[in-house]
């Protein structure tokens, strides 16, 4: 609601609505306002001539509204009417309680009051008009927060009003020496956030974000609050304007910068609720650095299997803001395959450390800015498998800070208050008056008086009295008042003046961000290992030169990635030793080129000889893998596969080759050592094999005519047995083959007929009796017959 009181009568502005209370018609007031409505639009011309005809009038246009409203501003500041006043002027409003006001007071009591707003305003008689005091009441806001709406769109700003003082009328004003009153030495600037108000105005964001253990965001959200709340008992807060920096509202959801709120009664609150767009990155600095192994200087992160394992946690919180963090809780919640905690180093001063059901809670009171804090601490570990490390939460608060970024610009409300001039006439010397100017708060909220001019007679009067600028005085509330210093003058009439104060509610402000942040945890590694090895054969013959073929199979079976790998395998006495370029490495089935450029392979012969009667230590290097053909991955095979040489071995011997390996991460950290006991490893007999064979052949006729029976004898006479036995004979020509027992399988060879008989394996002392039946032409001779052996 908008009322604006003028020498004719009062125009208001009540929900869009404009009434005129007026006996005056459009053309005198066109008339006696001339000069000033030279300046308007032809719309808000329009719209008052119809409201003067009408009583009142809609207000369509909220363009038109604001233009109206600083017209009427200069109308009642300016208002010099050259017509009289009717017998009685009764006004319908209330004292204006933000803006601009003019209000008219009895003589007798010089007073001007800002209070609550009413309807029961009393008539003004006609007698007592010729020496009322108009004023204007300057509030701490921009002009444009009169407005009457919860909110006012970016266009209605576009012409705000003018500044209403005597140096915002159109015409350039003549310029007179005003007397500058210093304010007194015991006067100063009190920032409003430090003063204690029962005005409570809180900006409050909250920032929640969930990231990996590398920091990357996952998930991420933000909102924020502008709370306000009269926490007064007894007075109410009226015409508040809230005035964010639209320049700020970027990272936010807000659209509007300006919001109205009629009334807070005491114990009210009235909020406006947005969402932040957060930041890609957690606006704190955090690192949580895990090593398996202190001992060496770099970070390792792997585990070996059934191994007690000292593992060392260094946590690091660095505050890069320019604003302080408080009350900051970090949350570790520890796996439990980790015990005996223990913290390495001295807990950080203003720190406190708990240690509850596994759950690690690191309180830090407050982190300055560009400040950092460390907190070592180890535990003992004996893992049969991978070992997660345990999620963290970090929760702290910032205060006079928003993650946002959204600055308040300012904030502007009414409550009780009283200010007047007191004029006392010299006791000795008459029509010499003594002035003094006084500013009482009537409210239990604190008032910051910030200045205040006197004009001589009235507003109208182009001559300012005094002036008070800056006071920047604090008036407590309810019993604090501001009395200026005197000022003389002589008149022979009662003095009047006009009096344009500023002044304004000082809230608590209070800004603050709560964040929370969700760090994944990882898993510590394991480095394990499957290694096999197997022979081209498994048993050979004494006293006879056989090739050996060995392969060496490394299968990943943990989760840790092997980088370098060390291969000792140990050759017995009558085996000569392989050579560098007698070894093959496969990588998941792949030949790998040996002599690739990034590879790092070699072989180390101890003793380095080819002398089969001495043993051999074959030392096998692989390392750095990761700039080569890349680190084995979980699952992945490495082969190593070369040759030997058995150099007349001695019979009835057994032959074992250990192995043994030691494998690496990067960095280098524990290796995991695989013993002999740990490989999948065969051994290789010596048989002493001599040959002892019997083998005949017999023919015999047959039941019919042109047919003759075949017998094949086979005994394995010596002390071995004979693998993978083929016994065969050749059919001679013109004849063909009727059967035969055990079936044989019949094969072509140069135009022949080939019989065959395969048997897996004859033991030593077994004997074999083959049959067939042949028929054909001509005469079958025994000297004909052919038996091959094969075995």
């Amino acid at each position: 609601m908008k009322v604006f009181v003028l020498s004719f009568g009062t125009i208001e502005i009540l929900d869009n609505i404009l009434v005129i209370d007026s006996d005056l018609n459009y053309k005198t007031f066109e008339q006696e306002y001339n000069e000033i409505l030279s300046h308007a639009d032809k719309n808000v011309k329009k719209l008052l001539k119809d409201a003067f005809e009408k009583s009142e009038i809609a207000i369509k246009d909220i363009k038109t509204e604001a233009r109206l409203i600083d017209l009427l501003s200069k109308l009642e500041a300016y208002d010099k009417p050259s017509f009289q006043f009717t017998p009685s002027f009764v006004s319908t409003k209330a004292p204006l309680t933000t803006g601009t006001s003019k209000k008219l007071d009895a003589v007798d009591e010089e007073l001007s009051t800002a209070v609550e707003p009413r309807l029961d305003v009393p008539i003004v008689p006609e007698d007592e008009i010729e020496s009322v005091e108009p004023e204007v009441v300057k509030i701490s806001a921009p002009p444009h927060l009169s407005i009457p709406a919860d909110t006012v769109n970016e266009s209605a700003l576009e012409k705000p009003p003018s500044s209403l003082n005597i140096e915002g009328v159109s015409e350039e004003p003549e310029v007179f020496d005003i007397p500058q009153v210093p304010p007194p030495p015991s006067k100063r600037e009190l920032p409003p956030e430090k003063v204690t108000s029962n005005f409570l105005v809180t900006l409050e964001e909250t920032a929640h974000f969930k990231v990996n253990h590398d920091l990357t965001t996952q998930d991420a959200d933000a909102s924020g609050k502008v709370t306000l709340q009269n926490a007064g008992l007894n007075d109410r807060l009226w015409d508040i304007n809230v005035i964010l920096k639209k320049e700020t509202m970027k990272t936010t959801t807000l659209t509007e910068n300006l919001y109205h709120i009629n009334e807070l009664s005491p114990g009210a609150l009235w909020a406006q609720e947005y969402a932040v767009k957060p930041a890609p990155t957690i606006p704190i600095t955090f690192r949580e650095n895990i090593d398996t192994c202190p001992e060496i200087p770099e970070e390792l992160h792997s585990l070996i299997p059934n191994k007690d394992t000292l593992v060392e946690f260094t946590l690091t919180v660095e505050n890069r803001n320019k604003y302080e963090i408080y009350d900051l809780i970090l949350k570790k919640i520890l796996p439990p395959q980790f015990t005996n905690l223990k913290v390495s180093d001295a807990i950080p001063p203003e720190t406190n450390l708990q240690f509850e059901k596994q759950t690690l809670t690191w309180i830090i009171q407050t982190l300055p800015p560009e400040t950092a804090l460390q907190l070592k601490f180890q535990v003992d570990t004996n893992p049969t498998d991978s070992v997660p490390t345990g999620p963290i939460q970090i929760m702290y608060k910032m205060v006079d800070a928003l993650y946002s970024g959204l600055i308040l610009e300012d904030i502007s409300s009414i409550s009780k208050n009283m200010y007047y001039i007191e004029k006392d006439e010299n006791e000795q010397t008459p029509n010499h008056w003594n002035c003094r100017f006084i500013f009482e708060n009537k409210s239990e909220f604190p008032f910051l008086l910030e200045s205040a001019e006197i004009f001589s007679d009235d507003m109208s009067s182009d001559q300012k009295e005094i002036v008070f600028q800056p006071i920047n005085e604090l008036i407590p509330s309810s019993t604090g008042e501001w009395r200026s210093k005197d000022w003389d003058l002589t008149s022979e009439k009662i003095p009047t003046f006009g009096k344009s104060v500023t002044f304004k509610i000082i809230p608590l402000i209070t800004k603050r961000t709560n964040v929370s942040i969700e760090i994944e945890e990882i898993k510590l590694p394991i480095l394990w290992a499957e290694v096999k090895k197997n022979y081209s054969v498994s048993e050979i013959a004494s006293y006879i030169d056989s090739p050996i073929t060995i392969d060496i199979a490394i299968i990943n079976r943990g989760d840790a990635e092997i980088n370098d790998i060390q291969i000792t395998d140990y050759l017995p006495e009558n085996f000569s030793p392989p050579t560098l370029q007698n070894v093959k490495m496969l990588y998941n089935g792949t030949e790998v080129n040996t002599s690739h450029q990034h590879l790092q392979f070699s072989l180390r012969r101890e003793p380095d000889s080819d002398n089969p009667i001495e043993p051999h230590k074959l030392i096998f290097d692989i390392t750095d893998l990761k700039n080569s053909i890349g680190t084995m991955t979980i699952g992945s095979i490495l082969t190593l596969q070369y040759s030997i040489q058995a150099i007349q071995p001695p019979p009835n011997k057994i032959y074992n080759f250990p192995t043994t390996l030691r494998l690496n991460t990067f960095p280098k950290g524990l290796p995991l050592e695989i013993t002999p006991s740990m490989v999948d490893n065969a051994e290789i007999k010596v048989a002493h094999k001599r040959r002892k064979l019997t083998v005949g052949k017999s023919v015999f006729p047959g039941n019919a005519p042109d047919e003759y029976e075949v017998l094949i004898l086979f005994k394995n006479r010596g002390t071995a047995r004979i693998e993978h036995a083929v016994i065969s004979d050749l059919v001679p020509e013109n004849f063909h083959l009727v059967s035969s027992n055990p079936k044989a399988s019949v094969k072509d060879l140069e135009g022949k007929t080939l019989l065959e008989w395969n048997f897996p394996i004859i033991t030593p002392g077994e004997r074999l009796e083959l049959t067939y039946t042949l028929k054909g032409t001509g005469e079958y001779q025994a000297s004909d017959a052919e038996i091959f052996y094969k075995g």
